[in-house]
């Protein structure tokens, strides 16, 4: 359906950006506030494309923008299965 991963990106940007707000020393506060806000508001932005494209019909039953990537492959002839998957579902 969507090739960009948006999902992931919201998930894991808020978390670089506080690993980022953790390397700035405690004397530059003014700098980790704005390193705070510009993470935020890039959040925000990268989420406007999911509220206007997420399909609210009665057909919509399923998940929206899906991801799905294989985590741990086939080792020695044994299948783990272990997967990463995110979708939004309209909760």
């Amino acid at each position: 359906m969507h090739d960009f991963p948006i999902v992931s990106l919201l998930i894991f940007l808020p978390v670089a950006g506080a690993l980022l707000c953790l390397a700035v020393p405690r004397q530059e506060e003014r700098t980790a506030r704005y390193l705070s806000l510009t993470v935020a508001l890039v959040a925000f932005f990268a989420s406007v494309p999911l509220y206007f494209g997420y399909d609210v019909g009665p057909e919509a039953r399923v998940f929206q923008f899906a991801e799905h990537a294989p985590w741990v492959q086939q080792a020695a002839g044994t299948e783990i299965g272990l997967a990463y998957s995110v979708g939004l579902d309209g909760l």
